[in-house]
């Protein structure tokens, strides 16, 4: 299994970070961390494969103009 960060979820799904923060945080998807939900300062979230492929997906949607509720 591998692990993220933000930042390499953001690159690897091929979307700005900003994007990536508001995308999995609820503005306008929330796409929840596998590995680790961040608790208290200085933790950072951290992903997996799935959450890469479901922002991948969601990017490829948006950029043929689905509605993010569809998505």
């Amino acid at each position: 299994m591998n692990i993220f960060d933000l930042s390499d979820l953001a690159q690897l799904a091929g979307i700005p970070l900003l994007q990536a923060r508001n995308w999995t945080s609820g503005r306008p998807l929330f796409i929840r961390p596998s590995v680790r939900v961040a608790s208290g300062r200085g933790k950072r979230n951290l992903y997996s494969d799935p959450e890469v492929l479901k922002l991948a997906i969601a990017k490829r949607l948006r950029d043929g103009s689905v509605g993010f509720r569809a998505i």
